[in-house]
């Protein structure tokens, strides 16, 4: 016996989950900011130069990681819960 499974999400549900993705997203973009001036200033120091390549691919990466730790578990919860 197959079960009927309605799937319309509330307006406000979804308009929540866009407002936290967003908080989420700026809170990344701030840190991977506050990581790179770090990186930049503790490089002149030892090295005296910056290799802006790889800071990018660095920050890139940080900034990757830090929202998919943070969006991945808010997705599943919102979908979860939307299904319910």
């Amino acid at each position: 016996m197959k079960a009927n499974v309605n799937f319309t999400p509330e307006i406000n549900d979804i308009e929540n989950l866009k407002a936290a993705e967003i908080k989420v997203r700026r809170k990344a973009e701030a840190k991977a900011r506050r990581k790179l001036e770090a990186n930049i200033k503790a490089r002149r120091k030892t090295k005296g130069y910056v290799n802006l390549k790889e800071l990018q691919s660095s920050i890139t990466a940080l900034y990757n990681r830090l929202c998919y730790e943070k969006l991945a578990p808010l997705s599943y919860l919102n979908a979860k819960e939307l299904l319910v």
